[in-house]
């Protein structure tokens, strides 16, 4: 397992828990280790990950080597470092940067897209008798509604007695516009509805709301646990991994 094993590989910018930027090997272009092959090499154990330990430390701590943590997104099939364990200050982080903005809900999925027109991505949308503005970030017909990245005051919802294109939203290049019927903060807004077991695009009987927030936090905190290789089996899957490099 020697390190000049690893200089080879290209670096990327990754994110920390803590905010700060690092510059890490990039182990996820160059090779793709079948996990079927791995399976038969290991048997796995859990680990449970502290608040805001990073992969290098979990890396360091179990094998003594911290160039060694790219086996551990290989056998929980992390694709990219962002999948790690967050934090709760990253997380938060993560989520104000991935789900910024307001959504904005129509009456009816024509509103959002029919078979003349349909809201653009990117494209600016305002309120014409106001000074809402922003622009499309996200489009989901079966939910009615579109995703805003908001520049200055946030759009607001349509009122019994509002003045008619009061709060309408409107496209600059798509010319679609509807009656806002509802805004929520992007992170708030339904993601899917569940009874538990099954999941639907549609408000139903026996079925909750999960937000977009409540999804990515239940999907973080699954990484918690992640799958580890005993170290005593770390240099089979170190040399399955050079045998693919090598091919």
């Amino acid at each position: 397992m020697s390190s000049q094993f690893f200089q080879n590989f290209p670096e990327i910018q990754y994110k920390l828990n803590d905010g700060r930027t690092v510059t890490v090997k990039d182990f996820f272009r160059k090779a793709k280790i079948d996990n079927a092959s791995i399976a038969n090499i290991v048997d796995y154990q859990y680990y449970e990950l502290s608040e805001g330990e990073r992969p290098d430390v979990v890396a360091t701590k179990l094998y003594g080597n911290p160039d060694l943590h790219w086996v551990l997104f290989l056998v929980n099939n992390f694709e990219t470092y962002t999948d790690w364990y967050k934090s709760q200050e990253a997380f938060e982080s993560y989520i104000d940067e991935k789900y910024n903005g307001d959504t904005l809900t129509a009456a009816t999925t024509a509103d959002i897209i029919d078979t003349d027109s349909k809201f653009l991505l990117g494209e600016r949308v305002s309120c014409p008798n106001g000074k809402k503005l922003g622009y499309v970030t996200g489009i989901e017909p079966t939910f009615k509604r579109i995703h805003i990245d908001v520049i200055g005051e946030r759009f607001e919802a349509w009122q019994t007695g509002d003045a008619e294109g009061a709060k309408t939203a409107e496209g600059l290049y798509s010319g679609k516009k509807f009656r806002i019927e509802s805004v929520t903060r992007y992170r708030d807004a339904v993601a899917y509805y569940t009874n538990g077991t099954l999941r639907s695009n549609k408000s139903q009987l026996g079925f909750d709301p999960v937000s977009f927030y409540e999804m990515e936090y239940e999907l973080n905190e699954s990484r918690r646990f992640i799958k580890v290789v005993q170290p005593n089996k770390v240099k089979a899957i170190v040399s399955e991994f050079e045998r693919v490099m090598k091919n």
